[in-house]
C-alpha cells in the first residue's frame, strides 16, 4: 500500500493545520470612541459606543477566518500542500468554508461537522481611523467540538502546524495530537490560544517540551512566563525568547507589532523590523506571518534570516487588506518582495 510509504505519502500532504474554521464579519465605524480605564491596570484599554443610539457602518465585508483556516490558506498560496483538521456545523457557512478552502486546494478530509453548533463566527468592530483599532466579538461554535481526525494521509506530513484548540476537551485532544505527532516523527510548529496560555506554564510544559517551533506575541509571551520571570526580564523581548528556549522549543518566535519580530534557535537571535506597507486590517496578521515562516523553512532549511522575512513581508501585505486571508501573497509575489526589499 502507497499509505506505507512514508516518502511518497509526504508529496501529498505536507503540512496539517489543526484549529478553527470561522466566518467572519468585519464593519467599520467612525462612531467608536478609545478611552483608558486608570482604574484597571489589566484591561485599560476600551472601545465603547453611547447607549440607546443606533451606530451607522458604512462599510461592512463577510471574510473567512479561523487559525487553522487562515494558516492553511496561506500555505497552500505558497505552493505547499496542505490538509485541515477543524470541525464546522450543518449551515450554510460550514458549506462555504469548505469551499473555500478547497478553492485553494486545500485537502479538507480532516474537517468535520457536527449538528449540535453552528459553524463558529467573529464579529469585528473596528474604527474607521487611521489606528483601526477594533473589538472581536467570537462565537466559537462548531469549533468547541472540534474532533482529532487524522487521515492515514495526514500522517507522514513534515508538519503539524498547531493553532488555538478551544472545548472542554482541548487538553485531551492535545495530548492526542502530541502523542501522534511523536509517533509518526511529525514536528509541531505551535501557536498557542487563548485557553493554552490561561492554563499556566506548568500544565504546557510537556508540550513545549517536544515543540519545534513556538510563536508568541509579546503579550501572550509575557502572560506564560509571568510565573518563571522577574518583571524587569519580562519587559525585555530576549528575555522573554531565552526563557520560551529553555523550556524545549527548537526555535522560538517573538512577534513585536511595530516593531517586526525577534526569533532564537537556542545559540543566535534574529530580529527584521515590518515589512513596509499600509496598515488597514490587523486581523489574522500572526497566522499569515506563520505560514510564510514555515513555507520558508521548508524550501528553505536552516535559513532563519530568510523564513523572518517571509514572514513580515506576508504579515505586512495581509495588514494592508481587510480581512485575514484576503492579503495573503503567493511564492512568487513573496520571492519578488523579498529581492526588492533586501535591494533597497
Amino acid at each position: 500500500m502507497y499509505y506505507n510509504n512514508k516518502e511518497f505519502m509526504t508529496k501529498n500532504i505536507q503540512i496539517v493545520c489543526l484549529g478553527s474554521i470561522s466566518r467572519d464579519l468585519m464593519f467599520y465605524t467612525p462612531a467608536g470612541k478609545v478611552f483608558i480605564d486608570q482604574n484597571n491596570q489589566v484591561d485599560s484599554q476600551w472601545l465603547a459606543f453611547v447607549l440607546a443610539t443606533k451606530v451607522d457602518m458604512p462599510e461592512f465585508y463577510y471574510t473567512w477566518g479561523g487559525g487553522a483556516a487562515n494558516t492553511a490558506v496561506g500555505l497552500a498560496k505558497l505552493g505547499l500542500k496542505v490538509g485541515v483538521v477543524g470541525c464546522i456545523g450543518d449551515d450554510h457557512d460550514g458549506r462555504r468554508a469548505l469551499v473555500n478552502l478547497k478553492n485553494f486546494k486545500v485537502d479538507t478530509t480532516g474537517v468535520t461537522k457536527t449538528k449540535k453548533a453552528q459553524t463558529g463566527l467573529s464579529i469585528i468592530v473596528s474604527r474607521q481611523s487611521v489606528d483601526k483599532e477594533h473589538v472581536a466579538f467570537v462565537h466559537r461554535g462548531a469549533n468547541d467540538y472540534f474532533k482529532f481526525v487524522c487521515p492515514t494521509k495526514y500522517l507522514a506530513a513534515k508538519y503539524f502546524y498547531l493553532n488555538t484548540l478551544n472545548g472542554e476537551a482541548w487538553l485531551k485532544i492535545l495530548k492526542q495530537i502530541f502523542a501522534t505527532a511523536r509517533q509518526q516523527q511529525i514536528k509541531i510548529y505551535w501557536n498557542p490560544g487563548g485557553k493554552q496560555l490561561a492554563a499556566g506554564l506548568k500544565a504546557l510544559e510537556p508540550f513545549l517540551a517536544q515543540t519545534e517551533i513556538l510563536q508568541l506575541n509579546q503579550e501572550e509571551a509575557k502572560k506564560l512566563l509571568v510565573s518563571a520571570l522577574s518583571a524587569a526580564d519580562l519587559s525585555q523581548p530576549k528575555r522573554l525568547l531565552i526563557g520560551l528556549s529553555a523550556l524545549g522549543p527548537k526555535l522560538v518566535i517573538v512577534t513585536l507589532g511595530e516593531q517586526g519580530a525577534i526569533v532564537y534557535d537556542g545559540h543566535n537571535f534574529y530580529s527584521q523590523p515590518i515589512y513596509p506597507s499600509k496598515n488597514v486590517d490587523t486581523i489574522g496578521v500572526g497566522d499569515s506571518f506563520g505560514a510564510a515562516f514555515l513555507a520558508s523553512l521548508i524550501y528553505q532549511p536552516q535559513q532563519i534570516t530568510t523564513a523572518l522575512a517571509w514572514g513580515l513581508i506576508n504579515s505586512g501585505c495581509n495588514v494592508a487588506k481587510i480581512g485575514a486571508q484576503e492579503g495573503i501573497i503567493t511564492k512568487a509575489e513573496i520571492s519578488k518582495k523579498f529581492k526588492q526589499w533586501f535591494k533597497s
